[in-house]
């Protein structure tokens, strides 16, 4: 088996110690994006963003939501079951896996369910150690 290229290769002269984050971007560019469902992904200000997702037909109850390995992970399955035939089927009830990669400074503050959208908020709290600093010269 050959070994993967990398297409971010050509940064590596330039870079050290960044070889996890450009396979992180390789491997979001390696499969087709999946369209369901739909979401917003807001910037509120420079420390606060907000991802909503458009889940009709879905219970807070049919959702998971976890963070591992700097990727947020939202699972659905609608487990609701209609007794009829349905004559057009336009509210779907698949199974969903949406993930976004996120930085290890960035936490979920909080999730909530409201109107069929789901908004998970999140916080980006950068330590003292990663603000940029002036270094003095002796």
């Amino acid at each position: 088996m050959l070994p993967r290229t990398r297409k971010l290769a050509h940064l590596d002269p330039f870079t050290v110690g960044f070889e996890s984050i450009f396979d992180r971007f390789d491997s979001m560019f390696d499969s087709k994006p999946s369209t369901f469902p739909h979401y917003d992904l807001i910037k509120l200000d420079e420390e606060n963003y907000k991802i909503q997702l458009c889940l009709a037909g879905f219970k807070k109850e049919d959702i998971t939501i976890s963070i591992e390995d700097g990727n947020l992970t939202i699972e659905g399955a609608n487990k609701t079951e209609e007794s009829g035939t349905y004559l057009h089927q336009g509210i779907s009830a698949r199974k969903f896996k949406r993930q976004f990669s996120i930085a290890d400074t960035v936490e979920a503050t909080n999730a909530e369910m409201s109107d069929g959208i789901l908004t998970i908020n999140l916080f980006n709290k950068i330590p003292e150690s990663k603000k940029p600093k002036t270094i003095a010269i002796s």
